[in-house]
């Protein structure tokens, strides 16, 4: 399941496990600071990214930095909506049909 579906589900959800915690640490480590004129050698921005926060706000635009990290489920469905329009977000997380839902909350 993709970690945006996973934390996105749209009900209360249970704190993080220690696990997804270091993964998310992980994640954002790999990917590197959010502005990649200033991410380190050896992270995804930093190697890849060819934009910077200056220019993108210069130019009134988002950021291009390759990879999006999001801190929790609200942040995520905002980035969400910002990327992909809000119109879009079945993309984020299944329809659950009415019959199917009581199974899914109990």
């Amino acid at each position: 399941m993709p970690v945006w579906t996973a934390c996105s589900s749209g009900g209360p959800s249970p704190s993080p496990s220690p696990t997804a915690r270091r993964a998310f640490k992980a994640a954002c480590a790999a990917a590197g600071h959010y502005d990649p004129s200033k991410a380190a050698a050896g992270t995804i921005r930093g190697d890849l990214g060819d934009d910077s926060l200056d220019q993108a706000l210069a130019e009134k635009r988002l950021v291009n930095s390759l990879v999006h990290t999001s801190d929790d489920a609200d942040a995520a469905r905002r980035d969400f909506g910002t990327w992909f329009g809000a119109n879009r977000r079945g993309l984020l997380a299944p329809q659950i049909a009415p019959h199917q839902r009581a199974t899914v909350e109990n």
